[in-house]
């Protein structure tokens, strides 16, 4: 006898429409037209490194690590065993995990975090990208990949359960207006086709904690793969972030502002004083030494 399931889980959800699963026939004929037109290049490095997020909380970071391991950016750092590699559990600066864990990240978070690993972050907000400006910024950056873009947006305008979410965009098909979100919630739903204007209605929908709307961002590494790969020090944080988590105040890194332009947020007490939770411009951190200026 099979044993009675909990009445409050679920397994998945029905997408609902305007979005249209990529794996229909529908959604298989919008990939084939794509593919066509050479919209669909930033598709293949990041299907490679597709994840699904490993807390309901953390779609903003398991965007961010797909996005890092598709421009095969190195850690710097041990994951497991002699492997350096990025997973949700090495991306503890900006907002400490157990913040994350519980609450998300906002959209400056992400690029603070994003920053902080070396990469390059434009940040568009609603208020000032076009429909028109979105469909050439799709345009360009699906043509490549060198670079990715990630939509912040709230599902509402989708009609799907739930409210914020991240995840990259990798595709469009420019005849149908249809973009492709590799949506890293895939225990809800699976990746889908969603029309590019309702996408960027949903961009539209303000933030519950900074009270500001959504947008999207830019991604591409910062430096050559030579410079960060042989930097004997990290990334500098190139937006303000909260307190290290090794306790002190960096007087050479940004990370010093804490608060400037964050929404405030109660961080738990810092549970170890170094290793890779420290923002990495402190002495005695993983990255400590001499690094160009940048």
């Amino acid at each position: 006898m099979s044993k009675s399931l909990p009445d409050f889980t679920r397994y998945k959800r029905v997408l609902p429409e305007p979005s249209v699963g990529f794996s229909t026939k529908e959604g298989r004929t919008l990939f084939k037209k794509a593919l066509q037109d050479g919209t669909m290049e930033c598709y293949f490095p990041l299907a490679e490194q597709f994840t699904t997020q490993a807390e309901p909380a953390y779609c903003g970071l398991s965007t961010l690590v797909m996005v890092l391991n598709a421009l095969a950016v190195d850690p710097r750092r041990r994951w497991k065993g002699i492997w350096r590699w990025y997973d949700e559990n090495l991306l503890d600066c900006c907002v400490p995990l157990e913040i994350v864990q519980s609450q998300g990240v906002v959209m400056k978070e992400w690029a603070c975090l994003a920053r902080c690993q070396g990469l390059e972050v434009e940040e568009h907000s609603y208020d000032a990208l076009s429909l028109e400006d979105f469909r050439a910024m799709l345009l360009e950056h699906c043509s490549r990949d060198g670079s990715f873009l990630v939509a912040t947006y709230s599902r509402k305008e989708l009609n799907q359960i739930g409210d914020g979410h991240f995840s990259p965009i990798a595709g469009y098909h420019a005849e149908s207006d249809m973009v492709l979100i590799l949506d890293v919630a895939r225990f809800k739903y699976p990746p889908h086709w969603v029309p590019a204007s309702v996408l960027h209605a949903a961009m539209a929908h303000r933030d519950k904690t900074t009270g500001n709307p959504r947008g999207l961002l830019v991604v591409r590494p910062s430096l050559p793969p030579s410079v960060l790969l042989t930097c004997g020090s990290p990334r500098r944080c190139g937006a303000p972030c909260s307190r290290c988590r090794c306790r002190r105040r960096c007087s050479s890194s940004r990370c010093a502002a804490a608060a400037a332009s964050s929404p405030a947020r109660a961080a738990p007490r810092p549970s170890r004083s170094r290793g890779p939770s420290c923002c990495g411009r402190c002495a005695g951190s993983p990255f400590s030494g001499s690094c160009p200026s940048f």
